[in-house]
């Protein structure tokens, strides 16, 4: 496992850890005769705390594909950085793909909501010593419904909010535009 997958791992397990002792704490605290509603509402709680990994990765957070391109990218600046000109183009190269593989995912999160995302601008960090390095610093593109007219504002704004929470990124970071 790389590193950011077991640190999610382990602030998995940490919150699971804290709401048990929690809870063995409420139990105590609560009269016998609430005792079996409060195990029932703690048992679909933990349940839904079990299942959440899983649940991402079912709801297509863009994790996966984009973090494993973000992880080439970050390391192979590294390796590359001190290499000249092969390094430049093995950095462009790995940015070149990044960027394409964030875009497919926009467009994915966009057909999941009912919209078409035309006209994808993504600016990126691309400070090899910043902290962010390879994060998404600004996305403009054209929102469009399914039949090619201009999405409603309830659905832009809708969207934009995922976005926001699958890219990390402020709403205000995220742009529409309409070309009809």
């Amino acid at each position: 496992m790389e590193g950011a997958d077991m640190e999610q791992l382990l602030v998995w397990v940490k919150k699971l850890a804290v709401f048990m002792i929690l809870c063995s704490y409420m139990e105590h605290l609560l009269p016998a005769q609430y005792k079996r509603y409060f195990h029932m509402c703690t048992g679909l709680i933990l349940i839904l705390m079990i299942t959440s990994p899983l649940r991402q990765v079912l709801q297509g957070n863009i994790g996966s594909e984009v973090s494993c391109l973000l992880e080439n990218l970050r390391t192979g600046s590294q390796v590359y950085q001190m290499k000249g000109e092969d390094g430049k183009r093995y950095q462009a190269y790995y940015m070149k793909q990044y960027k394409a593989a964030m875009t497919e995912q926009i467009r994915n999160l966009a057909d999941m909501s009912g919209l078409r995302a035309e006209e994808i601008r993504l600016s990126v960090n691309e400070d090899v010593s910043s902290d962010s390095y390879g994060c998404p610093t600004e996305v403009s593109m054209n929102v469009l419904s399914e039949d090619g007219m201009e999405a409603d504002n309830g659905s832009k704004k809708q969207f934009r909010q995922l976005l926001s929470q699958q890219l990390g990124m402020a709403e205000s970071q995220i742009h529409f535009g309409y070309s009809g």
